[in-house]
């Protein structure tokens, strides 16, 4: 097989647990490589998997409004006090479409997926992050979403792949040379080889005796993130039980592991540890103050 084009992504990405059977078919069926470059481990010949790549991504938002929606509104519903229906609604990821004034720090990446190269299994992994506040206010939640990419052969830069030696990339590794992902809406004219005259048809033949020669190929990309077109995908966020008061600069570092769900196979666990410094605090580093590591554990489901 020349080509294997999957739809496999799902929630937060790896949510329901398809991709292992995509690299199943890649494993069995996609054409392999006559020759694989020495240097970098990649090769010119083999066949293509679309996508070929995709990154997990982290933020924090400000959104007062998610938080009452999904938690605070059982604290008054019509005058009625009805907490405890709101018994661990926090420990749930929620997918959201949000807009890019609510995100409130910069961009952390904290997984990339080598689809051609990685090994036939449901991705689990650890990143460390450190996120810094963009503006004053309150961060209610981290939000995450992925990029994706659609390479096209052949693939020259060892960038793109895992160190020669190793299949898989490691939480918060990054694969350098993946250009920049497009965020901005698509139109038909983006839309190469687009031709209103085919009226449905797929293929041009080519004319006899016309020399049809290969191009480089194209770079398509999309994000699900709130600087892209709402997707069904959305993003995931992760409310947070006691919400950060963050000043422009404040920095909140810490680690996210994700495994497999111990009970519900196509179902995530999430573990957030995360720590926030603020600018004002370098001002009384001269007194010793106790900082507290937070911990929030979450289900994808």
């Amino acid at each position: 097989v020349d080509v294997i084009v999957s739809e496999w992504m799902g929630y937060f990405l790896i949510y329901e647990a398809m991709l292992p059977s995509v690299l199943h078919a890649r494993d069995l069926y996609l054409r392999k490589p006559s020759k694989i470059n020495a240097d970098n481990g990649t090769s010119t010949d083999g066949g293509i998997l679309a996508p070929s790549h995709t990154r997990m991504t982290l933020a924090g938002v400000e959104d007062a409004e998610l938080l009452h929606e999904r938690i605070h509104f059982w604290a008054d519903v019509y005058g009625f006090k009805m907490s405890a229906m709101a018994k661990g609604l926090a420990d749930d990821a929620y997918t959201e479409g949000l807009k890019k004034e609510a995100v409130i720090t910069d961009t952390a990446n904290i997984f990339d997926l080598p689809l051609m190269t990685m090994s036939t299994r449901q991705p689990e992994f650890e990143s460390t992050f450190s996120l810094k506040a963009s503006r004053k206010g309150t961060m209610h939640a981290f939000l995450s979403w992925f990029d994706t990419w659609f390479l096209p052969a052949p693939l020259s830069s060892s960038g793109l792949f895992p160190p020669q030696g190793r299949r898989d990339t490691e939480g918060g590794e990054i694969l350098p040379d993946l250009p920049p992902c497009q965020t901005a809406e698509p139109v038909r004219a983006d839309v190469s080889g687009l031709d209103e005259s085919l009226r449905g048809n797929a293929v041009v033949p080519a004319k006899e005796g016309q020399d049809v020669e290969q191009g480089p190929g194209e770079v398509v990309s999309f994000t699900t993130g709130p600087e892209g077109k709402e997707t069904h995908w959305k993003a995931t966020a992760f409310l947070l039980k006691d919400p950060i008061e963050v000043e422009q600069g404040s920095t909140i570092t810490g680690r996210i592991k994700v495994t497999k769900s111990s009970t519900h196979s196509r179902e995530l666990e999430a573990e957030l540890h995360y720590l926030v410094q603020h600018p004002s605090d370098e001002q009384e580093a001269k007194v010793k103050r106790v900082q507290t590591t937070m911990v929030q554990h979450f289900a994808v489901r």
